[in-house]
Order: structure tokens, then sequence, then C-alpha cells
């Protein structure tokens, strides 16, 4: 009591000096409160978490796409590879109808030979006679985990045709000159779909499929079963012309790990491809170094390609693509 007494003599006698006098603690009083409100309620910046697992036998394959890109040796650049609920608002015209000409994005009017012979010498899948195909091993003798294609969650035949708006990455993809023989099977991913043709974006990208069901393989690059790197894409989710959501073919593709098994089948050959998949990384599409894996190779391999972190609203994408990498392992008789 005694020194609030004091205090107040002094205040009564001498105010500005007594201001004076407190104003240093009064000020750090005051800046400790700030700074612990500030600290307390602030939220962490933003970033981009990179991440990358990778097999023994990809290392050297990693140091390859290094090398590929210090020499500009890409195929095509990463794009954005869903539809956004704003963006198939915004730019959806309820136009369903594809290009009319070779001058859209991705022409379905190209017929399947003039679309295959646009694929780089070397890089198409060698053909197998009769007899090659019954010296092949048996697909189930050669698979890691039972094949039940009939059980996977995600994907299909993509019968519905063309149900994203053409925005955001989405290019052309249905009807008759892009569908293939192909389909694509990941157990680990409860993945079994149809594999289309997609070419590039406006802008130069990798696009992706009109629909959510199906794959959509670069039609510019290496086939899958070739020995070259071929390049797929697919849907994380999606938002269709309609308006209606749900889950896209690669919904679950960050469940497989090192080591899984990719198996891309054609129907007309009852080939399959087993590829075992190498790298498993989280990148930054921003990022140009990301592009590495988009590179073309002389190895055997299968690129899958999919979006994963956080949406977005603003821009309309995610902030992160996943990518897998799969080395062709074998061929077998599906």
């Amino acid at each position: 009591m005694r020194v609030f007494r004091a205090i107040r003599e002094l205040w009564e006698q001498s105010p500005v000096f007594l201001a004076v006098a407190l104003s240093p603690i009064v000020f750090g009083i005051t800046f400790a409160v700030l700074w612990w409100v500030i600290d307390d309620g602030a939220q962490p910046a933003p970033q981009v978490a990179a991440s990358l697992e990778r097999s023994d036998a990809a290392v050297e394959l990693d140091r390859e796409f290094d090398r590929a890109l210090e020499s500009g040796d890409a195929q095509v650049g990463l794009t954005a590879v869903t539809a956004s609920p704003e963006a198939a608002a915004e730019s959806s015209t309820g136009d369903s109808s594809p290009p009319s000409s070779a001058a859209g994005t991705t022409a379905t009017a190209a017929g399947g030979a003039e679309a295959r012979a646009a694929v780089p010498e070397g890089q198409r899948a060698a053909p197998v006679t009769p007899q090659q195909r019954d010296e092949l091993p048996d697909l189930a003798a050669v698979s890691k985990t039972p094949l039940e294609p009939e059980k996977a969650r995600f994907g299909g035949r993509g019968e519905a045709g063309q149900t994203l708006p053409i925005a955001n990455g989405i290019v052309w993809s249905s009807g008759p000159g892009k569908q293939t023989s192909l389909e694509l099977y990941i157990p680990k991913a409860s993945l079994y779909a149809d594999i289309v043709r997609v070419g590039r974006t406006p802008w130069g990208g990798l696009g992706a499929p009109d629909n959510p069901e199906v794959i959509g393989w670069y039609e510019d690059g290496a086939e899958p079963g070739s020995g070259g790197n071929a390049l797929l894409v697919g849907h994380l989710d999606y938002t269709d012309i309609q308006g209606d959501t749900g889950p896209g073919v690669c919904y679950e593709l960050n469940n497989v790990q090192i080591g899984d098994q990719m198996f891309v089948r054609d129907r007309e050959t009852n080939i399959a491809y087993v590829y075992e998949i190498g790298t498993k990384a989280i990148v930054d599409p921003n990022d140009p170094k990301a592009n590495r894996y988009l590179s073309s190779r002389n190895q055997p391999l299968l690129t899958l390609i999919t979006c994963h972190g956080q949406f977005d609203r603003e821009e309309f994408e995610y902030s992160q693509r996943l990518i897998i990498v799969g080395i062709l392992q074998t061929r077998a008789r599906a």
C-alpha cells in the first residue's frame, strides 16, 4: 500500500516525471502481451513438403532423370489434373462437343493409326507373335498378390464419355479416336481402369482425361510396354459438368509403396506388362525440377501422376503432385 501511495503522491507532484520513468516498464509489458497473443494465434507459413522414396534400382534412374533435367529433355510439363468445384462452375459452358478439327486441344477425330504414328521410333511396344506369347509366364505366376481386378473400387471404362469440363488442365479424351486396348491395374491402389489417349493443354502441360474413371496416356510419348518412359495421368477427385463430385481413379494411389506392382494389360493381345514401383515422389508442380520425371528415357518405365496436398480454392488446384515411377520387370500372358 505504501508503494501505491508514494506513486500517487509523485503523480500529483510531478506527473511528467513519473510517466517518463514508467514508460520502459509499460512498453515491456505491452510488448510481451502482444508477442504472446500474436504468436499463439498465428498460423504457420504454408510450405510445400516434398518427399522422395525410391528403391535401390531407382537410385541410378534418378541420376538419369537429373541429367535429363539439365539437358532440358522433358516430354511435357506438369499441370493441374483435377477439376475443382470452382473451376467447373466458372469454366464449364455446358458444351460437351469435341473439337471439330485438329486445331483443338487434342482432336478426337484423329484415328488410332494416326495417333499411333506420332509415337517416337523405338518407343512403341514390341509386337508379340502367338508363339512368343505362349512362351511367356502366366501373369498369376509373376504377381506378388492375388489378381482380383473385379474388386477394385476406383476406375472404369469411361463409357459415359466426356463428363468433366474442358478446363483446369483437362483435355478432350473421349471418342473412338482416343480409345486404346490397354488397361491399368494397381492392386494396392484398388485401381482398375481403361487407358485413353491425352495430349497437351493449351499452355503445353500434360493434359488430364475428360472422364474421372479412366487413365490418360500421353499419346505423343512412349507407349506402355515399350522401352521408353510412358506417361500416365489420372484424377484424384472431380466435379463434373452436372455439379456432381466424387473420388477419381487415383483416389488411393498414395497407398502404394516401393516394390508394389502395376500391370498394364493389352486386351487385343492378352499380354500384360509388369512394372515394379521404384520411385514415389511428392513434388511442387511449380518447381522446374519436378519435370525431371517427365523426361524421355531409354529405360522401360511407367510414370503415373495425380494431384496431392492441399487444395487452393483461389488458384483452383492442388499444392502438390504425386508421382509414381514403375520399372518394367517382365511380360506375361494375361
